[in-house]
This record gives C-alpha cells, structure tokens and sequence, in this order.
C-alpha cells in the first residue's frame, strides 16, 4: 500500500505513534479518528496483550483520559485500534493501550459487535495485501460526558476500510450505535461518503470523489461475510 495522507483539521491535534495515527479533539478528551494499516504478516506477530492503560505521551494530560474516568463508570475502555491488530511488535502493542486509543464503550457493544467487526476485518486482511482502516465516534450535541476530565461518551461509531488486493482496490464501510447488538454485520453498512458527512472530515482526501464512488460499488460483491 502506498503512503497515503491522512486527514487534517484546525480542530485536531496529531498523534503519530508508527504504528497508528489519532486525530484528537482536545476539547471532547478522545479521538475523532485513529488510522492504521495492517498486512497477513503484520496480523502474524507474537506481541502479548499486557492491559497497561495509560495516558497518551504525545498528549498534555489535562486534556487525556485517565483510569479515574472509567472507574466504576460501568462503561469499557474500548479499543479505537485494536489490540489484536498491534501484534506484529512489543512496542506496537503496548502503544494500542494509551487513553487516546480509548473510548468509552457498553460492555455488551465492545465485547460483541464490535468485538464481531473487528475480528471481520482481520479475516478481510488475510485475503488481501493490505487495508487501511478508519475508525472513531460520531459526535452529537447530546452526548454524555465521563469522569472528572469530561470524556465525551460517543453515541455511535464509524468503521471505514480501503482494500489493496493484487492490482484492484474497494472500499467499505460501517456506522454502529453504542449498544448490544445481534444483527448481522451487513446491516451496518454504508457509504464512505456518508460516514464522510457525519463526521465532517475527508478521509480519502487522496481519492477523486467519482474513483471513490467506483470503489464503493464494489461494497457488497467483493466483501464477504463470515
């Protein structure tokens, strides 16, 4: 996969960890968008989950989530960038643990559906050569805050993923509520140009908005659901 842009904003502060990229909204205390790419090999790596939780270096830590936040808040501290798919180096997974990769999440949401997506996306990678995924909330006015910093709870969440397959590429992508869900996968999913106005960013910035469209055609023949 090409190195590709990835979306600015007067708003957000950049993290770049390497291994993935934050676009932070200081004022809401939690990502408008983590970025990454993996590869099969990347997914192959041995790292080990360790659930060391802590701030974000490259943040001030008044505007970064702590554990005081989540304690006894009922809500999970779910991954933006998954754990699993940090495995390829040591570093690489303890950095999937800093609080600008969380967000608060119902238990039932981050250990089912989205747990269920996730492990989706990487069976995706192993036919592919690579995916650059996408992912982060949805803000509304209403949203809830947490903890004594103000983490904005997220009502919804976004999943958007580009596919590099030999000499051919196609996109996809998912908008989920904040909650327990036993629906299908399929039913989650929408246009990149959607998710694009919910959240007022141009993710594709690199992409002409008729390739884009090309490339979304693609979304329910070449994206298999098992």
């Amino acid at each position: 996969m090409p190195v590709l842009p990835v979306p600015y904003h007067s708003t957000l502060e950049m993290l770049k960890h390497g291994c993935y990229t934050v676009g932070y909204d200081l004022s809401k205390r939690h990502a408008a968008y983590v970025t990454y790419v993996i590869t099969p090999e990347k997914l192959s790596g041995n790292a080990k989950r360790k659930n060391n939780f802590k701030p974000d270096p490259l943040l001030p830590t008044e505007f970064s989530a702590t554990d005081e936040d989540y304690y006894k808040s009922g809500f999970d501290r779910g991954h933006l960038c998954p754990a699993a798919d940090m495995t390829v180096s040591q570093n690489c997974m303890d950095k999937s643990f800093y609080y600008s990769n969380m967000s608060p999440q119902e238990p039932g949401f981050n250990r089912g559906i989205w747990k269920k997506l996730e492990a989706q996306v990487r069976k995706w990678c192993k036919d592919s050569d690579s995916l650059r995924i996408y992912t982060g909330p949805i803000f509304h006015d209403s949203d809830t805050t947490l903890g004594p910093n103000n983490v904005v709870v997220p009502q919804k969440y976004y999943k958007t993923i580009l596919r590099y397959k030999k000499d051919s590429s196609n996109m996809i992508g998912f908008v989920l509520n904040n909650e327990p869900s036993k629906n299908d996968l399929s039913s989650f999913v929408t246009s990149i140009d959607h998710i694009e106005e919910l959240i007022d960013l141009d993710l594709y910035i690199f992409f002409p908005d008729d390739l884009e469209m090309e490339l979304e055609k693609s979304m329910t023949k070449e994206w298999l659901f098992n």
